[in-house]
């Protein structure tokens, strides 16, 4: 929705936070209580969803055969256990998001919601890197994704690391790269992807680590919706401890 935050009023920052809290939200994985989660927030946050938002999850081999993970019992989130594949794969779409005429945000199509302003269709995908990469695995090749062009593993806290931003497997333009989304300070400039769709962004853990990227196309229905946003996440959690 790309509202600028200047223009907002009293009276629309809560409709405001309902629509755009959808694009603005990521998707990662991350290890709690010795088992996998699918977490949904942004920045250190993170919400409760439905389940059946997670619409693909997968473990994932270095020459990205992928099989379907089996997922444990959960009312308002995915758990899984963990995995000796080196690489989870997820997609999380957390669907349309309309303006109504009276400002407040339905998550419905604009279709099906009268007198709708404007709307989006936001989707959230993510690629967790579990175990060192003895090679770099290509391109997953579907929607928006950030792949770490080495392995990230043996880096440490403040180590460059090289990322490539695709939309279904080409170079990402202008996409935006949030280095530090879950520990960060998100009122900061972001990374702006090149016409290569690579970056360098510097680790900000020596743990847990999710990089973000954001990115805008045009809607697969315009009647639905006015653009699809996309956000990809790069999530990792190095063994070093997250001081170091």
């Amino acid at each position: 929705m790309n509202i600028p935050l200047r223009k907002l009023t009293a009276a629309s920052l809560l409709g405001l936070m309902m629509g755009t809290s959808a694009s603005a939200h990521g998707a990662w994985v991350a290890e709690r209580h010795g088992q996998f989660y699918v977490v949904y927030g942004h920045g250190a946050g993170d919400d409760a969803y439905d389940p059946a938002k997670v619409s693909l999850l997968q473990a994932c081999d270095l020459a990205l055969t992928c099989t379907d993970i089996a997922r444990l019992p959960g009312k308002d989130f995915v758990a899984f256990e963990k995995t000796e594949a080196p690489l989870i794969r997820l997609e999380f779409d957390n669907g349309y998001w309309s303006k109504d005429a009276a400002g407040e945000w339905q998550n419905l199509p604009k279709d099906q919601v009268p007198g709708a302003t404007e709307g989006g269709h936001y989707v959230k995908t993510a690629t967790h890197v579990v175990s060192a990469l003895t090679e770099i695995p290509a391109a997953f090749g579907k929607g928006l994704e950030i792949r770490p062009l080495a392995d990230p593993m043996g880096l440490h806290k403040g180590d460059p690391l090289a990322v490539e931003v695709l939309i279904d497997g080409k170079p990402a333009v202008g996409a935006e790269i949030t280095v530090d989304y879950v520990g960060g300070d998100h009122h900061e400039a972001p990374i702006v992807v090149g016409a290569d769709g690579k970056a360098i962004v510097l680790l900000p853990s020596g743990g847990l680590n999710v990089i973000l990227a954001s990115f805008t196309t045009a809607p697969d229905d315009p009647a639905k919706a006015d653009e699809t946003g996309h956000a990809a996440a790069l999530s990792f959690a190095l063994p070093h401890g997250p001081e170091e």
